[in-house]
């Protein structure tokens, strides 16, 4: 059986967006299967709107820190390479 999936990176723009989201449970473990997911299937997610080649997936609901249940935005790219670029991540209001 072929293994799939592609390269999954973070640019510098997700990984300062990660680190602002705070002390969230489970975040990591969340985004280890959204980088699962996204890895195998990323036509599977909308594109931002029809001339993007960003894409947007949701993620959650997680609980933060202070208690709180929130969804997560999530943008990424697939790149020329074939590989996917995580762009963004933010919290999304119930």
């Amino acid at each position: 059986m072929p293994n799939n999936h592609r390269e999954v990176r973070e640019s510098k723009d997700f990984e300062k967006c990660k680190g602002n989201l705070g002390d969230v449970r489970r975040l990591d473990e969340a985004l280890e299967g959204f980088i699962w997911l996204v890895s195998r299937g990323p036509e599977e997610f909308p594109a931002i709107n029809a001339k993007s080649r960003v894409q947007i997936a949701e993620v959650g609901p997680l609980l933060s820190s202070k208690g709180v249940l929130h969804n997560y935005m999530i943008l990424f790219r697939v790149e020329g390479d074939g590989g996917i670029e995580l762009l963004w991540i933010e919290i999304i209001p119930l």
